[in-house]
């Protein structure tokens, strides 16, 4: 007996295995999604027929199960009657090339017979219209039979001529869309792919998103799971939309309490493939009582939608309705590039003689979004005109960013999204003042080379492609700034981006025709000395003394090196170098204090000595008393008695007035001459 007990208790135990294998595979098979087959634009597309035989609903024929066996409930089935007919709305027009009927198999195969196929842009629901596709007749087929359409619509009827009954396996309908529309009205969970925890009975997962609300179970479009620790229902919205409101219709004919005290869930991925906390897009709790149907309202990014109970119980749907914005595909799998751009700083100077003029000279790109490319349809600056693309690239950038710092993990779905536009980091160029002594009459051109590390993205909306680009790390200068005199208001042929940067093909162009096109003194501006300025500094000396309020050294007017493709000729505070035939004469001297730190600067201008500011103010005005190689001496033109001397050789300049001796001001840094 002892050994016949453990006998029955291991026979018992192989059973008990058996079935929970049985039960974890059949629980599996009843978590797959609904078929997906894109060349069947019908799969999941609502459907209505005429009437209702036994559950037998229109949406049987678009399941994506084509066996024709009553019994395996995916057959449709309608009342006996007169002109019965069966129609689905595919969601668009298109362009059908085929149809193909699939026909009950386990018996009556000779029902469908002396039908009609019609082809509509508008639904027929059993009234004559619209491109007919086969003529009817009285041969009955067996199994499946296709039918090469040729046509253009959105709805697809088929029609029994007379009395009788219409049952259909399946229909299949080929086609390319000619125009999907989607806009605020468009139930984006209409005859997409769904999943549910488990399947009682015929109550499906499709049957809540079949375009049929009706909650009476008999109608056969309600929902059904067995009773479940935490039943759940899915659909695939089949791309990421901006989810503005969900809406859930409520089975009628009895058990309406089963829906409460559940969450509604918007993710960017299917809901168990999500880690981390998630945060329900909306709550029905215990203690409210369910409506035939609910509309919760919220802003969420996703694509899978989930309704889910918190407790065990049959989950029973009518149908759900998703409602929000088309986002658009980005692309974010280009590789990053590295490019090498110069920002062009400009400078005019339209008086006749020599002048300092100021611009703005780029020390740094920053990290971040550049949205300054255009799309290939339009020039426009997109990202300043149009809020709707704008706040669609943001919400994919915020995601995709995300996922990339969680290294493909966690989740944002649910996160508010009111100011992800204003929070997206932008690269911005940050800028010096810089004065440049510019000739008469010239257009200066200064050019700073940056090496930028970009994450290029292409994004697609309505059949619209927008390029932009994600600058990496912040950039600083690299090699040379140079700095280019032109006539005045003359184009070099800057091929220029809304930031001011020229690429390097460009740039060497420019430099390669630069002897052709500087500023000549035989040019039509003869108010221009006979000097070209031609100023190649190394960068830490155009930039690094840039700095707001001050000035940075103006360049010494020197030629530009011939078919030099990158000039790096620097400014050299001690000599200068020949622009003529004729003895160089000093015209500049700059000044600093102990420290080294500018002050101001004196240049001569048609025979007057200027005294600048930094900020290239003049502050006095001197007449040349004498001159040699070693020292320059100036008499004040409005303050009389008051010398200054400019001590050369030294690098000193003294003052001096009619009541005290010479004393020393400020130290010379630079003496320029042409």
């Amino acid at each position: 007996m002892k050994t016949n007990f453990y006998t029955k208790k291991a026979v018992l135990s192989r059973a008990l295995r058996g079935a929970l294998i049985l039960l974890t595979v059949l629980t599996a098979r009843a978590q797959q999604w609904t078929p997906k087959d894109p060349t069947n634009i019908a799969l999941h597309k609502p459907a209505k027929q005429s009437s209702v035989f036994e559950v037998a609903a229109a949406n049987r024929a678009v399941d994506g199960n084509t066996n024709g066996h009553w019994g395996q409930r995916s057959v449709t089935h309608t009342h006996g009657g007169n002109n019965p007919w069966w129609e689905v709305d595919l969601l668009g027009v298109y362009d059908i090339s085929s149809i193909t009927i699939y026909n009950r198999t386990d018996a009556a195969p000779e029902r469908l017979n002396n039908f009609t196929i019609r082809v509509s842009d508008h639904p027929l629901k059993g009234r004559i219209g619209g491109q007919v596709i086969n003529p009817a007749d009285r041969n009955f087929f067996r199994g499946s039979k296709t039918f090469n359409a040729n046509a253009r619509g959105q709805y697809v009827s088929i029609q029994i001529e007379g009395n009788g009954i219409l049952s259909l396996a399946e229909v299949v309908i080929k086609g390319t869309p000619v125009s999907v529309i989607v806009d605020k009205n468009t139930n984006l969970a209409l005859g997409k792919s769904t999943r549910q925890s488990s399947v009682f009975d015929y109550g499906s997962s499709n049957k809540a998103n079949d375009g049929n609300t009706n909650g009476n179970w008999n109608f056969g479009s309600v929902t059904h799971t067995n009773n479940d620790n935490r039943a759940f229902w899915e659909v695939d919205l089949g791309k990421n939309y901006l989810i503005e409101e969900v809406k859930i219709w409520n089975r009628t004919d009895c058990c309406q309490d089963r829906l409460k005290n559940f969450d509604i869930f918007v993710t960017d991925k299917p809901y168990d493939d999500v880690r981390g906390r998630l945060d329900p897009y909306a709550t029905q709790d215990q203690n409210t009582l369910p409506r035939d149907r609910q509309s919760y309202t919220g802003i969420a990014f996703g694509r899978y939608v989930r309704v889910q109970l918190n407790g065990s119980n049959n989950l029973n749907l009518a149908e759900v309705e998703v409602f929000g914005k088309e986002l658009g595909e980005l692309n974010t799998s280009i590789s990053q590039i590295s490019r090498e751009v110069y920002r062009v700083s400009k400078y005019d100077n339209g008086l006749p003689r020599e002048w300092p003029q100021e611009s703005e000279l780029a020390v740094a790109v920053s990290e971040g979004y550049d949205f300054n490319d255009t799309s290939e349809q339009t020039s426009s600056n997109w990202w300043e005109t149009s809020v709707e693309v704008s706040t669609s690239v943001s919400i994919l950038l915020h995601e995709f960013d995300v996922t990339v710092g969680a290294k493909g993990g966690g989740n944002t779905s649910n996160t508010t999204i009111n100011s992800i536009r204003q929070n997206i980091q932008l690269s911005e160029t940050e800028t010096k003042k810089d004065v440049l002594t510019c000739p008469p009459n010239s257009t200066v051109y200064k050019f700073v080379k940056f090496r930028l590390v970009e994450k290029p993205f292409e994004y697609t909306y309505k059949g619209n492609k927008y390029r932009f680009q994600k600058v990496l790390s912040t950039s600083k200068p690299i090699g040379q700034s140079g700095a280019y005199a032109y006539p005045l208001n003359f184009d070099p042929g800057l091929e220029m981006d809304e930031d001011q940067f020229i690429s390097e093909e460009n740039y060497q162009k420019i430099i390669s025709n630069y002897e052709s096109q500087k500023l000549r003194s035989d040019d039509d501006l003869q108010k221009s000395q006979n000097t070209t300025v031609a100023t190649n500094m190394a960068i830490n000396n155009s930039v690094s003394t840039a700095t707001s309020g001050t000035v940075s050294n103006p360049p010494a007017n020197v030629p530009n090196t011939a078919n030099s493709s990158a000039p790096t000729a620097a400014v050299d505070t001690n000599t200068t170098s020949t622009m003529t035939a004729a003895t160089p004469k000093v015209s500049q001297v700059e000044y600093c204090d102990g420290n080294g730190n500018p002050i101001g600067y004196f240049t001569l201008v048609d025979g007057v000595w200027m005294e600048h500011d930094v900020a290239g103010n003049v502050s006095n005005e001197f007449s040349e008393g004498s001159r040699d190689a070693s020292e320059i001496v100036l008499n004040d033109l409005n303050r009389g008695g008051v010398v200054i001397k400019l001590d050369l050789a030294n690098k000193r300049i003294w003052y001096s007035d009619n009541n005290n001796n010479p004393f020393e001001l400020y130290t010379i840094s630079t003496i320029l001459k042409q």
